[in-house]
């Protein structure tokens, strides 16, 4: 996973669609999309990105782990 081909989705909407570009970009096998105040586990998993959504849904930050 590199999370950095994926930056220029930050600040968009999270729609399906770029969700799903944002896994292929980065190289991801998996995906996981965070929402405010979600509950998530702490395992690293160097093949999934992660995608962090702010209040209005759109893309706040992606990370690899």
């Amino acid at each position: 996973c590199v999370a950095a081909r994926a930056k220029a989705l930050t600040g968009k909407e999270a729609t399906p669609a770029r969700i799903k570009l944002a896994q292929k970009k980065s190289g991801a096998h998996l995906v996981r999309v965070i929402k405010p105040g979600q509950a998530v586990t702490m395992d690293y998993r160097e093949d999934r990105v992660n995608i962090h959504q702010d209040a209005s849904g759109n893309i706040e930050r992606i990370i690899c782990g």
